[in-house]
């Protein structure tokens, strides 16, 4: 895997947060942001590396056409791999959803047992959604994870982010990927670095993705949550 150490220009309008978690050298590689002067950011057309339930991942504002097309060059992710959409609660969602009576069901049964957590439901995208190539044109994958640290930034964009995990696409990692290996990866690409916090330790090795579509349960990828 081929990483850069250059470093992230400092942002002078934001305190340099340092949790336990990062070390003196990733910190000199990425300055962190509140979620204020995130949110800001994203809004001016940013993208962000920012903690998951699982990955620490590639985000943006999922209307954002431009935006987007440039978080895809950045992590070079092929144009046909949809983004994913993070949500704040089961309400959020389906307001990007157009659910059936039958998958309306499913969606609120496993969202109030499951979220937040690492679980992502995809269901048949409704008006809402958004309208680019770099989401599915029929469905939209939806998630609502409780990292407090993307949650406060979720709150301060008031609103929904698409995301993707950070690595380059084609590569593989041992394990997640961390706060320091996305900094190191990305750092020198991005406007946006939310760091980790004490409270988030317990992230899980892999999000389950279930299909809704047609009012059918069907899994396409078994992580950790088990859905019965």
């Amino acid at each position: 895997m081929t990483t850069s150490n250059r470093p992230l220009r400092p942002d002078p309008e934001s305190p340099q947060l340092r949790p336990h978690h990062m070390t003196p050298s990733m910190t000199r590689a990425a300055t962190a942001c509140d979620p204020t002067t995130a949110a800001r950011r994203l809004k001016q057309g940013g993208v962000a590396l920012l903690p998951t339930d699982t990955n620490y991942a590639l985000g943006c504002l999922p209307q954002d056409e431009a935006v987007c097309a440039r978080l895809y060059d950045i992590k070079q992710r092929p144009a046909e791999k949809p983004l994913t959409l993070f949500v704040r609660d089961a309400a959020e969602g389906m307001a990007y959803a157009d659910l059936s009576p039958e998958e309306e069901v499913l969606f609120k049964d496993l969202a109030a047992r499951f979220w937040p957590g690492p679980l992502n439901l995809i269901v048949s995208a409704g008006p809402k959604a958004p309208k680019h190539k770099y989401f599915d044109a029929r469905t939209i994958s939806l998630v609502c994870n409780r990292n407090s640290a993307l949650r406060a930034l979720l709150d301060a964009v008031d609103g929904p982010l698409a995301m993707t995990s950070a690595n380059i696409s084609g590569t593989t990692v041992d394990g997640l990927v961390s706060a320091a290996l996305a900094a190191e990866l990305f750092g020198d690409r991005i406007e946006v670095f939310v760091p980790p916090v004490d409270s988030d330790a317990g992230t899980t090795q892999s999000s389950t993705i279930v299909s809704l579509v047609g009012g059918r349960l069907e899994v396409v990828r078994q992580g950790d949550v088990v859905v019965q």
